[in-house]
């Protein structure tokens, strides 16, 4: 994130809004009843005092004219619409502003919906002992030390739901979110992306704090030190049907890192594509006792150990129905005791340097010795070694083939529960569980929803008025590039990439998706340099964009 980028920003939307005739207010100090849908020019810090309350009313705009902020001691509704949001930005000439601050005295009625927060210096939202709900607001470009675009502490429990947090940065924690000092929020469906802090957590860090999250996204995330998607210490946090991709960290925790955490859960949850400059590049924890049931786990790369899974020193792991494959390294354990862990029902495939490794692992971990229920060889905890034969490893499409081994292969005392989609599991009722994220179905569902994995941007978002495919970035680029692409209504989409001959080398996407923008990534890890064409085909759309591959 730079100075130009936010300055770019925030002129497209004020040139835009300029297109409009608006009535505009200078205002400052102490506000209560009813603003309406105008522009407001903020001239002092701004306040609701206990006992009052304040509604904005849709389309209104708030310019900040210096480093002023907005806190709030009583009742604030702020809802916007998808149409007419409410905004709170830099005014012309002005870098920065002070954000939006709700007190330990503020209405737990408080309501944020459909706002856009962007320019502020100390954190987005500052969330002190309340709990508000935040719904369908976009929140970026934010700085701070704790938590860019939201931060929580004393007890704060705000609900969050189908938020954009993204391109905020911090100096030390939480580059989206920082949750501290007994926090207990709940962050549901929010694309928490393109976050990045300069010590730990790039997209979410959790301190003394047990925040909750479902259904979330957090996609290239980036931290200097620990924990590139989500760094946790002294936290038990909960992290369910949530999607890690492409996140990075400096020294340990590519996707997510347990320190001193009693009982940390991980449901459901597709890890993929992590990177550390150290350990443990998918899931990583010292001191701690984590939970993994049901996740795919792959293509991590860390450049020591831990592609997959490191068990750390003093931890220990219950680790069930879970794909761990395509990593740097499976899963290692490091100054351990090798009785304390149970791994049972997995599949562990073609991790490069080793399936089981450390200084400390059990001993009879992925040692075949029996076959399972399918007839397949296991080791004594059932524990397969079988190609989980996903749909489409180069599309990121984990859902399991019709002859995949992962069916059928799972822990047959599991209780029924739901896929990360939402479709039952196990199916059909009665049966055993699948391995894996994904519940396999040889026929869709009438009920759940389809995960479209390279979908980052849909949540909180607006719809598309237009088919468009946008150039990849970087171009050039040297082994993975990023797609971009917006459709207006639901279409059968198709994205194919081309060399210079005319010849396909890769299918990206090839199914029917809902109307929304979608960015995905493209590993040509087996492709020569050279020129190479990006194709979005609908039944009446044609795009393409050229790009450079140079190795």
């Amino acid at each position: 994130m730079n100075r130009a980028s936010i300055f770019l920003h925030i002129v497209f939307l004020l040139i835009f809004f300029s297109t409009i005739s608006f009535s505009q207010t200078t205002i400052s100090g102490n506000l209560t009843g009813t603003l309406p849908g105008n522009t407001y020019i903020v001239v002092g810090n701004i306040y609701v005092r206990y006992g009052d309350s304040l509604t904005i009313e849709p389309g209104a705009r708030f310019l900040f004219h210096g480093n002023y902020s907005f806190d709030i001691y009583g009742y604030l509704r702020a809802v916007g619409t998808r149409e007419s949001k409410i905004l709170f930005v830099p005014d012309h000439g002005t870098f920065r502003w002070g954000g939006i601050k709700l007190k330990n005295t503020s209405s737990d009625q408080s309501i944020l919906e459909y706002c856009f927060i962007t320019g502020s210096f100390d954190s987005g939202i500052c969330l002190e002992s309340c709990s508000p709900t935040v719904t369908h607001c976009e929140i970026t470009e934010n700085t701070g030390d704790y938590g860019g675009g939201i931060a929580c502490y004393d007890g704060a429990a705000p609900r969050v739901i189908c938020c954009k947090i993204t391109y905020n940065e911090v100096s030390i924690r939480g580059g989206g979110i920082s949750c501290r000092d007994d926090s207990y929020p709940t962050f549901t469906k929010c694309n928490i992306s393109y976050n990045s802090s300069n010590d730990r957590g790039g997209g979410a860090s959790n301190d003394f704090s047990n925040p909750y999250y479902e259904n979330c996204k957090f996609f290239e995330n980036t931290a200097a030190t620990q924990g590139g998607g989500v760094q946790n210490s002294t936290a038990d946090v909960i992290l369910k049907n949530c999607i890690f991709a492409n996140n990075w960290a400096g020294m340990g925790g590519g996707a997510i890192r347990f320190d001193f955490c009693i009982h940390p859960k991980v449901f459901n949850c597709i890890i993929v594509g992590n990177r550390t400059g150290y350990d443990g590049a998918g899931i990583i924890s010292y001191y701690s006792h984590f939970t993994v049931i049901n996740c795919t786990i792959v293509k991590n790369s860390s450049p020591y150990q831990g592609g997959g899974i490191q068990v750390g020193e003093g931890s220990r792991t219950t680790t069930v129905n879970t794909i761990v494959a395509g990593n740097s390294h499976g899963m290692t354990f490091n100054y351990t005791n090798p009785s304390s862990s149970f791994i049972r029902y997995c599949d562990f495939f073609d991790n490069v340097v080793y399936t089981i490794g450390g200084n400390s692992p059990p001993i009879d971990l992925c040692v075949v010795v029996s076959v399972n229920a399918n007839g397949d060889s296991c080791d004594v905890h059932s524990n397969i070694l079988e190609n989980p034969c996903f749909v489409s490893y180069g599309a990121r499409d984990f859902h399991l083939q019709n002859d995949s081994h992962c069916i059928g292969a799972g822990d047959p005392s599991a209780p029924a529960t739901f896929d990360i989609e939402g479709k039952p599991r196990p199916y059909p009722q009665g049966s055993i569980s699948d391995i894996g994220a994904h519940e396999h179905w040889l026929a869709e569902p009438s009920t759940g929803e389809r995960i479209v994995f390279e979908d980052i941007s849909s949540y909180g978002s607006d719809i598309p008025t237009e088919y468009r495919l946008e150039q990849n970035w970087p171009n050039p680029f040297n082994a993975s590039t990023t797609i971009k692409y917006h459709i207006p209504e639901e279409n059968l989409v198709l994205i194919n990439i081309y060399d210079i001959m005319g010849n396909e080398v890769a299918t990206l996407v090839n199914e029917t998706l809902p109307a929304g923008s979608y960015t995905l990534a493209w590993y040509a890890d087996d492709c020569p340099s050279g020129i190479y064409f990006c194709c979005l085909k609908l039944q009446d759309f044609h795009q393409f964009k050229k790009m450079i591959l140079i190795k």
